[in-house]
C-alpha cells in the first residue's frame, strides 16, 4: 500500500512539474535533464538513437551492417596506397567544432560524423575517400569525427590505419555525447551526420543520412560549382 502510494506521489509530481527534470542518456552513461543538470548514473533508459534500425529497415542500396567491427572488410581503396600506416587521431571537443571551420576556410568543407558500430556509416567512408581523392585539387576538404566512446578509441584507430584513409579523421573528445551532438546541430540525433560548409566558413546543409558512391559524387559537384543541391528529400537535407 505504502509503495502504490510513493509512486502516485511521484506520478502527480511529475505531472505538476512538466518535463523539467525529465533525464536523457548518452551513450557514455552520462544522464542529462531538461533543466541542464547533469550526472553519472545507471538509469534504465533508452540507449542513445542509431541510424542502424532505420536503415536496416528500409530499402537501400548499401549491404546490411555488419555485428560487429571485425567483421567489417577493408577498404577496397585504389593501388596507391601501400601497406597499413600508423596514424595519430587527435580528438575534437564540442567548442573545437568553430576552429576546425575557421581552419578550412577557403575550401569546402565536409565534416562526416560516424561510429564505428554504425554499419552505414562505415560503408559510406570509403565514397568519402573516392571524392575526397578526386576533389581535393578543386578545393574539396573531408573531415570525419568519430563518435565512439572514449573506451572504443583504440579500435577506431585499429581500424582507419587499416583501411588507410586519405582523409582526417578525429575522435570525439571524452565528456557529453548529447552536448557534443547538440554543439553541432540541434536536430543531430544519429550517426551518419554529415555537414557542408562553402569556402567562407557558411554551412550551406545537413545531411542526417548514408548515401551511395553516385549520390556522394553529386553533392560534391554540386558545392563545388554551386549548382543547386542534388537532394531535396527533407526527412535526408537541410539546406541554409
Amino acid at each position: 500500500m505504502i509503495r502504490n502510494y510513493l509512486l502516485l506521489l511521484t506520478g502527480f509530481t511529475l505531472f505538476f512539474t512538466g518535463c523539467s527534470t525529465v533525464p536523457t542518456q548518452d551513450s557514455d552513461g552520462l544522464v542529462s535533464y531538461s533543466d541542464g543538470t547533469e550526472t553519472q548514473e545507471d538509469l534504465p533508459l533508452l540507449p542513445r538513437t542509431t541510424a542502424k534500425r532505420a536503415w536496416a529497415e528500409k530499402s537501400n542500396p548499401l549491404p546490411p551492417p555488419p555485428g560487429v567491427v571485425d567483421q567489417v572488410a577493408p577498404v577496397a581503396l585504389d593501388e596507391t596506397h601501400s601497406a597499413q600506416k600508423t596514424v595519430e587521431l587527435k580528438q575534437v571537443a564540442p567548442d573545437q567544432i568553430d576552429d576546425l571551420v575557421r581552419a578550412n576556410r577557403g575550401k569546402v568543407l565536409l565534416v562526416n560524423c560516424w561510429g564505428i558500430d554504425c554499419g552505414p556509416c562505415v560503408e559510406e567512408l570509403p565514397h568519402l575517400n573516392k571524392i575526397q581523392n578526386q576533389y581535393q585539387k578543386e578545393g574539396l576538404k573531408i573531415v570525419a569525427i568519430n563518435t565512439d566512446v572514449e573506451g572504443r578509441h583504440a579500435e577506431v584507430k585499429q581500424f582507419v590505419e587499416k583501411n588507410g584513409f586519405d582523409f582526417d579523421v578525429y575522435l570525439r573528445a571524452p565528456g557529453s555525447d548529447t552536448k557534443f551532438r547538440q554543439s553541432i546541430d540541434s536536430e543531430y540525433a544519429a550517426d551518419p551526420y554529415t555537414l557542408i560548409f562553402d569556402k567562407e566558413g557558411n554551412r550551406v546543409a545537413t545531411i542526417a543520412d548514408a548515401l551511395p558512391e553516385e549520390a556522394w559524387n553529386e553533392v560534391a559537384q554540386s558545392v563545388l560549382t554551386n549548382k543547386p543541391f542534388p537532394i531535396t528529400n527533407p526527412d535526408i537535407v537541410r539546406l541554409y
